[in-house]
């Protein structure tokens, strides 16, 4: 999977909200009755019941993530906070990053060395004209 994405450029910054599963299915059934078939990886055979397949397929996902955080430098921030909390973590983290940026050079003016043809307009419709006069 690695070698598929490698030519991909690096991002400046990566964030990884991280929740216990436990906290995840909360989230997911005050939103709805059941968890979806694929969502709760019931197609990976972990389990008959929705909800146990659904906490080990989801720390499956959680694991293999927490394993990236070194490799892929991912900022790690406690999804299990208030959200408003979250948002000033992630403005602090992301005002770091950009201080002192001053935006992308501005490309230089190109004059054409050619023209290109003008597109002549179409008048209107003699009705629209007469409609639009009045």
């Amino acid at each position: 999977m690695r070698n598929l994405y490698s030519f991909a450029p690096q991002p400046d910054l990566a964030f990884y909200f991280q929740v216990p599963v436990s906290i995840a299915i909360d989230r997911i059934l005050s939103g709805r009755a059941t968890l979806k078939f694929y969502e709760a990886g019931m197609d990976l055979g972990l389990s008959d019941n929705k909800i146990t397949s659904f906490r080990l397929f989801q720390q499956r996902i959680i694991n293999e993530y927490d394993a990236m955080v070194d490799e892929f430098g991912l900022t790690v921030v406690d999804g299990s906070l208030p959200v408003e909390t979250q948002q000033k973590m992630i403005r602090k983290v992301v005002k770091k990053e950009l201080y002192g940026w001053k935006g992308l050079p501005t490309p230089a003016y190109q004059a054409r060395s050619h023209s290109i043809p003008k597109k002549v307009a179409k008048s209107e419709p003699p009705a629209l004209e007469k409609e639009e006069a009045k």
